[in-house]
């Protein structure tokens, strides 16, 4: 059995990162390694979606990484990637 987990990313992130520049794109990469290896830590806040799914946000860096965890298929799905700084 896989014990590690995945990061999923919905396509406003994934253009975030292609935006990003040096050291914004080191402190993200740094923050989503982070969250890889401790998918449970604790939210700087929550939000909802549109359907009422909890939303986890983690602040790191210049960085506001809202995501919500997959149990099922031990998927992180990264939802947005905002740069807050």
């Amino acid at each position: 059995m896989n014990d590690q987990w995945d990061l999923v990313f919905h396509q406003q992130a994934v253009n975030s990162i292609r935006t990003a520049r040096g050291r914004e794109k080191t402190a993200l990469s740094k923050a989503l390694d982070e969250l890889l290896r401790n998918p449970y830590r604790d939210a700087d806040y929550q939000e909802c979606d549109s359907n009422g799914r909890p939303l986890r946000v983690i602040l790191a860096g210049p960085w506001a990484i809202t995501f919500w965890l997959d149990h099922y298929t031990k998927e992180i799905r990264i939802v947005t990637l905002e740069n807050a700084g």
